[in-house]
């Protein structure tokens, strides 16, 4: 399939292009300026390998305007955000896809067919700004930086990661919607998780030993559809004594052991378990009182009968 390139480009009126260096020449001035650059602009990318589409705006302004070129297709841009707006243009294109400014004065042929290039088999897009590229990576390799990078899974860490930059990140930030909405990612805070698999610092809930002395926890924030993961505690000599019930934070470490599918190791307590008391409850008018059989403890508790 030929690719396309999208010029997203607005009609060129004083006042609505350029307003930052309209209020340095003159708005008229910097319209002007704007109609120029982006006719010489249209005539140093145009080329057969590609098919050039203006994507206007206002659209039916845009559409019935007299400025730009007859013979290039003119798609409207449509209401919303520019990311909104970019993604209807990569829609409405159903294959290869660049997507440009109109006001970048030093791109060129070779720039596009660059990024073109760099974009593949890949089914994302490659935005074009400022005359730099930057491939968006697929799907699969997000989920597997996600996967080898536990603690590293914000979207300014994935965009770096990937070296995204500028108005790329509207791209970046469709997919991870896009996989958050298929079930492969959640988000959690202003961070990606797999849904299935437990953050590498969690909170967890220590169970009674097993019949083998081992001491396991229970994970207190699963939020996968399978079996909840079976998460072993590996304790260390300056680790305070834990019982049933204690509330850690553990760093986890994923394993293929048999019985279990995570080691913790404590990084603290995070809470203390409710306090039991032994005593005597004695039947009064208000209902009862219970006497503490703790010699140490001065307090008496009212309940009911």
């Amino acid at each position: 399939m030929k690719p396309t390139l999208v010029v997203m480009l607005k009609e060129p009126r004083a006042g609505r292009v350029k307003t930052r260096l309209g209020r340095d020449i003159g708005m008229t001035a910097a319209a002007w300026w704007f109609r120029h650059q982006v006719r010489r602009l249209l005539r140093t990318i145009d080329d057969p390998r590609w098919t050039t589409v203006l994507a206007v705006a206002p659209d039916r302004a845009g559409m019935a305007s007299r400025v730009w070129p007859a013979h290039l297709p003119r798609w409207p841009q449509g209401q919303g955000d520019l990311g909104d707006r970019m993604a209807r243009m990569m829609a409405q294109a159903g294959g290869p896809v660049c997507v440009i400014g109109a006001d970048v004065p030093g791109i060129t042929r070779a720039h596009i067919a660059q990024a073109f290039k760099a974009l593949g088999d890949h089914d994302a897009p490659c935005p074009c700004y400022l005359g730099g590229m930057s491939r968006i990576p697929s799907k699969p390799e997000i989920l597997d930086w996600i996967a080898a990078n536990p603690t590293l899974t914000a979207k300014r860490d994935i965009a770096k990661a990937f070296g995204i930059k500028g108005a790329a990140r509207i791209d970046l930030k469709r997919l991870l919607r896009e996989l958050e909405d298929e079930g492969h990612l959640e988000k959690r805070k202003k961070t990606y998780q797999d849904p299935d698999r437990l953050p590498p610092v969690s909170i967890l809930q220590v169970l009674p030993p097993d019949s083998n002395g081992d001491l396991f926890a229970r994970p207190l924030e699963w939020h996968g559809e399978g079996v909840e993961p079976v998460v072993l505690m590996i304790t260390r000599a300056s680790d305070p004594a834990l019982g049933e019930g204690d509330r850690i934070l553990a760093r986890l470490t994923v394993v293929t052991a048999e019985d279990h599918n995570y080691e913790a190791r404590m990084i603290r307590r995070v809470g203390t378990n409710p306090k039991k008391i032994l005593g005597v409850f004695r039947k009064t008018a208000e209902g009862g009182r219970i006497l503490p059989v703790d010699k140490g403890a001065d307090k008496e508790w009212q309940g009911p009968s």
